[in-house]
């Protein structure tokens, strides 16, 4: 079975160089994280240079902190192979944000910004004290996160006038206490909380790096044109980026833990796919209605079978394990007819392809994992981070032509209509928080979900 399913997965990577889904610049994987500027117009919505900046840098902080917390979880716990595992992962991450942070201020303004945050280890540093109940050396390092954070802030506020020093300490300080809390959380076994609070820092990256997209844009605005980088259908992707990638998380996260017999680390991310599952559901529901939102909930629900899979596999269920997959194959085909039917300008092949990646790339990361390797592991969920991103672009933009006085890059100049369907008289997804409110107020408004969507 893992042959074909790396059969299909090569075929399925082949067909996807054809189809035209708009991915981020800033890619966490093969290709390298320097920002390019499209000159061909006219482009859609996420292939816009402002886009391409956004949502790079959502997805590269959004994959920074995940791993972080993921490390110091496996390094507390004595697993040395997946902990090296995750910094490799991690070391990726951390080129791919230099690489991004070069291609706009310069060779030292990057060698500046990877030395500086290379300071995260010590996070780790902490991670030991915390083992060794060394409480002196632990107030030691968050002295030093803190010394780091203060260097830091002052860094980008100097290479960029439209930063606030303020506003990037305190979102930097969130980013610490989150990460230190929700380590301390998982120490005491209080796995609910712990997650909870890994969610709102996964979330509070998304907040950053809307904030730094919308400050870089503003001090180049030749590079990165007169698309707006908070433009209603940015945001729209930026959103569901950030709900489908806490999507995949949460879901290997729960197999994982479930293969592993740990029944309440499996219920704790439970909880959190549960809460991801709703936000989805009213997102759907505000833009194509109640009931195509409970259609879309009846179907996501359907992912269920990856947790039947994992449980059949463990307990030598060969058959059940085969059905399973089966059933993740029938749930695959109705989802892309029903995303198909409901939008033009969604390709009912295309949608099928991304999904069957997505089943394969959990699956295979979650078997990889089962059998202790790690690395192949993490890398598998890395790839399939990444296609939620590409994902949430390919929905982004086919929203946003089907609905484009609402979702646009560039305001109309007709006027606008309410905002509400003309199809459903239900609410449209609203435009999420943004940069531009962070760089207006000069607060970081980090520990609001992003997706607030009005019923």
């Amino acid at each position: 079975m893992m042959k074909n399913i790396k059969d299909n997965q090569r075929v399925r990577r082949q067909v996807r160089r054809g189809i035209a889904l708009a991915g981020s610049a800033l890619v966490i994987g093969a290709l390298p994280a320097t920002i390019t500027f499209a000159q061909s117009s006219p482009l859609a919505p996420t292939a816009t240079p402002s886009a391409q900046l956004r949502l790079g840098l959502d997805q590269l902080l959004g994959e920074h902190a995940t791993i972080l917390e993921l490390g110091m979880q496996a390094l507390a716990s004595g697993n040395q192979a997946r902990y090296q595992a995750l910094m490799t992962i991690m070391d990726q991450n951390t080129a791919q944000l230099t690489q991004a942070i070069t291609s706009i201020y310069g060779a030292a303004a990057g060698q500046k910004f990877e030395s500086l945050w290379n300071e995260h280890k010590y996070f780790f540093d902490y991670v030991k004290a915390y083992e060794a109940h060394n409480t002196a050396e632990e107030t030691a390092d968050v002295q030093t996160l803190t010394n780091y954070k203060n260097q830091f802030s002052a860094f980008f506020a100097s290479a960029n006038p439209h930063f606030s020093e303020s506003t990037l300490s305190t979102v930097l300080q969130d980013h610490i206490n989150q990460i230190i809390q929700s380590f301390q959380e998982y120490e005491q076994k209080q796995y609910v909380a712990s997650d909870a609070e890994l969610v709102q820092d996964y979330n509070l990256m998304f907040t950053a790096g809307d904030y730094l997209a919308t400050g870089i844009a503003e001090q180049f605005p030749s590079k990165f044109g007169s698309v707006s980088p908070n433009a209603p259908a940015i945001s729209l992707a930026a959103s569901l980026d950030q709900l489908l990638g806490e999507h995949v998380i949460a879901l290997e996260e729960r197999m994982q833990q479930l293969g592993e017999g740990h029944s309440n680390r499996a219920a704790a991310w439970a909880d959190v796919m549960n809460q991801n599952t709703t936000d989805l559901t009213q997102a759907v529901a505000s833009v194509y209605g109640a009931s195509a939102g409970q259609q879309f909930e009846n179907l996501w629900n359907e992912h269920m079978y990856f947790f039947t899979y994992v449980t059949d596999t463990v307990s030598g269920n060969t058959t059940g394990a085969q059905s399973a997959q089966a059933s993740l194959t029938h749930y695959k085909n109705l989802f892309s007819q029903f995303m198909a039917s409901a939008n033009p300008h969604f390709s009912e092949a295309t949608l099928s392809t991304v999904l069957q990646d997505h089943i394969n790339q959990v699956t295979t990361a979650w078997q990889e994992f089962h059998q202790g390797n790690y690395a192949a592991s993490d890398s598998e969920l890395g790839q399939a981070y990444n296609l939620m991103f590409t994902a949430g672009n390919y929905l982004a933009d086919g929203i946003a032509a089907q609905f484009p006085t609402k979702f646009y890059t560039t305001p109309p100049t007709t006027t606008m209509p309410s905002a509400t369907t003309p199809v459903t008289g239900l609410p449209l997804l609203p435009v999420i928080a943004t940069g531009a409110v962070l760089i207006g107020a000069g607060a970081f408004w980090a520990r609001k979900r992003r997706l607030h969507v009005k019923g």
